[in-house]
């Protein structure tokens, strides 16, 4: 059996990809919503939940909130064959899942309970509301990381 090191960070982020969503229109999880998925998790967590260096650093961006370290590690995860990537007809960006050597890992990693079940609500709430009205609720509880966002959002 292959064995894998990952980073804590890594571990989160697929834990994150491997909460399952009600959303069938798409095979997988946009970088969108993982990535400020993962920026109100960090915001919002009890650190003394998760493994050291579990959280990634956000700036902000075009959309609010953005950890270009995130974007790496999706492609790490990829060419470790732990994530699939579908790109999906007229749209510029790629729909990530968990690959079978990834649901195996996922299995695994081991997090705090409290941890887990606030990731899978901060899942459940970024997948299932409107991009537009995502960034709204983030930029109107974090309004530094609206900044230098391009989206109009008054």
């Amino acid at each position: 059996m292959e064995r894998y090191t990952i980073s804590p960070k890594q571990e989160i982020l697929l834990k994150y990809i491997a909460i399952p969503i009600e959303m069938d229109r798409y095979p997988g999880i946009d970088p969108i919503r993982i990535m400020k998925g993962l920026f109100i998790f960090s915001q919002e967590v009890k650190k003394e939940w998760l493994k050291p260096n579990s959280l990634y650093e956000f700036m902000p961006y075009n959309y609010g909130p953005c950890s270009f370290e995130i974007y790496k590690d999706l492609r790490i995860l990829k060419a470790l064959g732990l994530l699939l990537s579908n790109q999906v007809k007229h749209q510029n960006w790629n729909y990530y899942s968990l690959s079978k050597k990834g649901e195996i890992l996922n299995k695994q990693i081991k997090i705090d309970s409290r941890a887990e079940k606030f990731l899978k609500e901060i899942k459940n709430f970024a997948t299932k509301i409107q991009f537009y009205l995502l960034l709204r609720a983030i930029y109107r509880e974090y309004p530094d990381y609206a900044t230098n966002s391009v989206f109009k959002h008054q």
